[in-house]
């Protein structure tokens, strides 16, 4: 349903402009989707509705998120 890339580990440079602060971060690698995900694969995502609708998917909560990728990598119970 989702093509992924793989993003190999490596450090990346933090900034809070309102501090006036940066930091650096380590990160693991990772997958992130090559493409952002429709409202059509949310729907299918969250309950299986049918939905035709392709513009990206917007105003997803990061909980619920987290969520939805879990159940899909079958980390969750989808019942």
């Amino acid at each position: 349903m989702f093509e992924l890339q793989l993003l190999p580990a490596g450090q990346i440079q933090m900034h809070d402009a309102r501090r006036q602060r940066q930091w650096q971060v380590q990160l693991e690698p990772f997958e992130i989707g090559t493409v952002p995900v429709t409202r059509s694969q949310w729907a299918q995502l969250m309950d299986g509705a049918e939905n035709t609708v392709l513009s990206p998917a917007t105003e997803i909560s990061w909980r619920d998120g987290i969520f939805q990728v879990k159940r899909y990598q079958g980390e969750l119970d989808s019942g």
